[in-house]
């Protein structure tokens, strides 16, 4: 399936975008995470999308009605009927307690399925998954890059929200990695746009432009770079690391491979990745 068609985001940021599109947001506090989320969904409900939304705990489903009444005065409407879904991460990601990606992944492609057959145009969902315990880490990545390349046949749209305080440098680029579009608050207060090459180009195609006429009277966008965050410069590749232990490439693959130092993988490939910390960790030890 072709996803020709642009839907609206209601992200002003962001304007139209194609479907397929796996957006994330790192987000410092719960009103952050409105500021995105709220509009988002919304901009699904008014355009005859299915629209699920995932959290951690019912205290959020009655902010997100009040929320939501803002943009749509009977959102309560679209709960009776079954346009909005309202479920918990642990009955959506940790069902019977384990994250199984491929069984969520067939959920969400029995959620589109259903959705089609029911007369909507597709599938928008969105959730705070960034909070699943830290065990689950490896699973949930390996998961989210299978689904930025399965997004893309289909008609779902999904915008994943992750505490950017509670992920180290790595698992920030790693998650970075496995969307295709970025979101995050600024210190000051402004929204930041960084897209990977490949989501520019899409995006771009679909609007004509990079952003939409509707985000003139929005703040400024930025590009996240190496320019303006620290987190790639405390992230070494394979080859930098090596060099930086003096040693050949694989040598330091067996060392991974035997735990003898971490490694993180990043996208579908799975490339390999090392903290500047840890192998600065493993250089004073041999030191020793």
């Amino acid at each position: 399936m072709k996803n020709t068609n642009k839907i609206k985001s209601g992200i002003p940021q962001l304007g139209e975008i194609p479907w397929g599109s796996h957006i994330c947001h790192f987000y410092k506090n719960d009103d952050d995470i409105f500021k995105i989320s709220i509009p988002f969904i919304a901009a699904g409900l008014k355009d005859n999308e299915r629209c699920i939304w995932v959290i951690p705990n019912q205290v959020y489903q009655k902010r997100i009605l009040k929320e939501l009444a803002k943009y749509i005065p009977d959102v309560k409407r679209f709960l009776i009927d079954g346009q909005l879904t309202i479920v918990r991460t642990r009955d959506w990601y940790l069902k019977g307690k384990i994250f199984d990606g491929s069984s969520i992944v067939k959920r969400w492609l029995e959620s589109e399925k259903e959705s089609l057959a029911r007369g909507y145009a597709g599938l928008r969902a969105t959730g705070i998954i960034g909070l699943l315990p830290k065990r689950h880490w490896p699973n949930l990545m390996s998961y989210e890059a299978s689904v930025c390349s399965l997004l893309r046949k289909h008609r779902i749209t999904a915008l994943c929200s992750y505490s950017a305080d509670v992920l180290d440098s790595a698992e920030l680029v790693t998650c970075t990695s496995n969307h295709d579009t970025i979101l995050m608050t600024a210190d000051r207060g402004l929204l930041t746009v960084g897209n990977t090459r490949a989501a520019k180009a899409r995006i771009k195609k679909v609007n004509g432009v990079q952003n939409s006429p509707s985000a003139r009277d929005e703040p400024p966008i930025e590009t996240i770079t190496s320019k303006n965050t620290n987190v790639m410069s405390s992230v070494l590749t394979s080859s930098e690391a090596a060099s930086m232990l003096s040693v050949h490439i694989n040598t330091l693959r067996r060392w991974s491979n035997s735990g003898l130092i971490n490694e993180y993988r990043l996208g579908s490939r799975g490339d390999r990745r090392f903290k500047r910390e840890d192998i600065a960790a493993l250089l004073k030890k041999n030191a020793g």
